[in-house]
């Protein structure tokens, strides 16, 4: 990859990382996370995503079982909440991540 075309991704991808943390920023805003800021939701979503595909490479299919512990684990000390409200915080997230699809499919329909 030359040097302008990796210039040019690096927005994109954290444009991307940005979009990807979104609900999660929203999620830990609406139930009054300790730190609710962007740039810790966007620190937890990489370093949870990073934890788990190591852990998929070496448990197999017990990842089914390790991969959502991993997240909310994650979530719960990187946003400083408890374990329960990190629980209910991944799945208001994809309930957020569900509707941002909804209005984006609409919008660029």
């Amino acid at each position: 990859m030359t040097f302008l075309g990796m210039a040019l991704s690096l927005p994109l991808i954290a444009l991307a990382l940005a979009l990807a943390a979104l609900p999660v920023w929203l999620a830990a805003k609406v139930l009054g996370a300790g730190q609710s800021q962007l740039w810790r939701a966007m620190l937890a979503l990489v370093v949870a995503t990073a934890l788990s595909l190591v852990a998929m490479l070496f448990t197999g299919l017990w990842s089914l079982l390790l991969v959502p512990a991993i997240f909310v684990i994650v979530f719960a000390k990187t946003l400083e909440m408890s374990y329960l409200g990190a629980f209910v915080l991944c799945i208001l997230a994809v309930a957020f991540q569900v509707v941002i699809n909804k209005f984006m499919a609409g919008v660029f329909a």
